[in-house]
């Protein structure tokens, strides 16, 4: 379902023998939630019944949440929502101008959901996010009520929990041991997809199935860590499918928050790792490439297509324009797989090292499949790198400032 079509020439034993080693200690972990989640008999039940009680009513979701809380349905909702029946707007960000437009864009609030997300519950953005919300709907007579609202965090006193119980509104729960950007399979992700009418369980088999897929997680594993030892410090995740774009930005959090640290587990110096950048093809190959084939020999590309999209509709008929009849007989797609080949071609001719992943298709299996591989391949490199790949230290600090600021 998914498979590499093209990876880099570099001598990979050494590392591979180790990373193979690492694996083995992720998997063995029981501290996991990404992993323990998995293991549970029906650990979607909530969260598809809720679903199924409000779906004959909603025709718009409204997602209250930041970062980990936001992303994985943002690759969901991109990759299915052709063919959903309901839309999906994101409140992530407190910009007020664009608050302030979506707000007063909703056309219908009688068929709005609104789902509130943070893991701990205490998110200045979310929490401040809903108290505009509230305020805003009972201007027009609304309010956040059972029915209109569900929210998901940990079940344990926070302000989002307390709020939530007192008005009764229904809370689907985070697992303790369950970070954020590691949350997408969880009730985070899963509700969104059964209230769009997808299969969740679905993702859970695909998510299932990378775990017997030791051999590619511990591939991918061992030539990012290649690349960190050879100097490439930019890690360049590209997407040749608009319905994979956000998983770039999805897979781009996940990278820097576990990742990048200051410290290993030991207390000692950690080895530096790559910034991850997320680009879209064909249209970055108009501007990002230029860097990359005459700028400074530091990046490692990671190239992402679906098979199915190769033939994908019809073959254009008769060129209108000169010069264009090598189109004649092909898809649109067939350009797109040429242009992608073309770039990874251009690239190691320039010296890049470049990987190449396929999708067979793009289902609720394969997406399953394709955020577990990321999450184990991360897993692997943090137990690799003797690091903790579940904290965030580097963050914190600003959300003391800004309490700071604020207080002034």
């Amino acid at each position: 379902m998914i498979s590499l079509f093209h990876q880099p020439e570099m001598s990979l034993k050494s590392e591979s023998d180790r990373l193979k080693a690492a694996y083995e200690r992720l998997v063995s972990r029981s501290d996991l939630g990404f992993i323990n989640l998995l293991k549970e008999k029906s650990p979607l039940d909530p969260s598809i019944d809720r679903a199924k009680k409000l779906k004959p009513n909603v025709k718009t979701l409204c997602v209250v949440g930041i970062g980990g809380s936001h992303l994985g349905i943002e690759v969901i909702y991109q990759a299915f929502k052709l063919t959903s029946d309901i839309e999906i707007i994101f409140f992530d960000n407190v910009d007020p101008v664009v608050f302030e437009r979506k707000i007063n864009n909703l056309l219908d609030l009688s068929t709005t959901h609104w789902l509130v997300i943070s893991k701990s519950g205490k998110t200045i953005e979310t929490l401040t996010l809903t108290n505009f919300i509230e305020q805003g709907l009972r201007l027009k007579g609304q309010s956040l009520s059972p029915l209109s609202a569900t929210v998901i965090t940990e079940l344990k006193p926070s302000p989002l929990y307390d709020w939530a119980y007192s008005k009764g509104i229904p809370i689907l729960a985070l697992p303790v041991d369950l970070g954020g950007r590691f949350s997408v399979l969880s009730a985070v992700g899963m509700f969104p997809v059964s209230l769009m009418g997808f299969d969740a369980e679905r993702f859970l088999v695909g998510a299932r199935g990378a775990l017997d897929e030791k051999n590619l997680v511990t591939q991918l594993a061992t030539i990012f860590i290649h690349s960190f030892s050879d100097k490439k410090w930019i890690t360049m995740f590209w997407s040749y499918s608009d319905r994979l774009e956000r998983f770039g930005f999805w897979l781009q959090q996940l990278w820097s928050e576990s990742l990048a640290k200051g410290v290993t587990c030991a207390g000692g110096a950690p080895g530096r790792v790559s910034t991850p950048v997320a680009c879209r093809g064909a249209n970055d190959q108009h501007s990002v490439l230029q860097q990359v084939i005459e700028g400074a020999s530091d990046k490692l590309l990671v190239f992402t297509k679906i098979a199915e999209d190769r033939k994908y509709g019809g073959a254009l008929q008769t060129s209108m324009f000169s010069g264009l009849n090598l189109m004649n007989d092909k898809t649109m797609g067939e350009l797109l797989f040429a242009e992608c080949d073309a770039t990874i071609k251009s690239v190691e001719e320039s010296g890049v090292p470049c990987v190449g992943i396929e999708l067979e298709d793009l289902s609720e299996e394969s997406l399953g499949t394709l955020f577990m591989t990321f999450q184990l391949v991360i897993g692997v490199l943090g137990e690799y790198l003797g690091i903790d790949a579940y904290n965030q230290p580097g963050v914190e600090r600003s959300k003391v400032l800004t309490s700071e600021f604020l207080s002034n």
